[in-house]
C-alpha cells in the first residue's frame, strides 16, 4: 500500500470521512478540515501542488491556502476538531512505519 492509500484509509478510519467526500465539492467542516490536513501531509511528503489538487479535485490555489504554514499553525492552536483530526492521523501514520 502506498503512502496516498494508506493515508486516505487512516483518514477514513480516524476521521470517519471517505475518500469519495474528501474528493466531493461538500464544504461541510469535517470534511474540510480532513482535506486541508491531507493536503498539508502530501506536501510534507513533497508532492507537488498540482499533484495534490488533482488528487483532491481542488484549484491549485486552495492548496497553497491549505499548506500554508501560518494557517496550519493557527489551526493547530485555536481549532479543537484539527487539531484532534490532526494529531490522531500522524500518530497512525506513525504506527504504520
Amino acid at each position: 500500500m502506498n503512502y496516498i492509500d494508506r493515508l486516505f484509509e487512516i483518514v477514513k478510519s480516524e476521521c470517519k470521512v471517505s475518500e469519495e467526500e474528501v474528493k466531493s465539492k461538500t464544504r461541510e467542516r469535517e470534511v474540510v478540515v480532513c482535506r486541508k490536513i491531507i493536503a498539508i501531509l502530501l506536501r510534507k511528503e513533497n508532492y507537488t501542488i498540482k499533484y495534490i489538487s488533482k488528487l483532491l479535485n481542488r484549484n491549485h490555489s486552495s492548496i497553497v491556502y491549505f499548506t500554508d504554514y501560518m494557517k496550519f499553525e493557527e489551526g493547530i492552536k485555536y481549532d479543537p476538531l484539527f487539531k484532534r483530526y490532526y494529531n490522531a492521523v500522524v500518530d497512525k501514520l506513525n504506527e504504520s512505519k
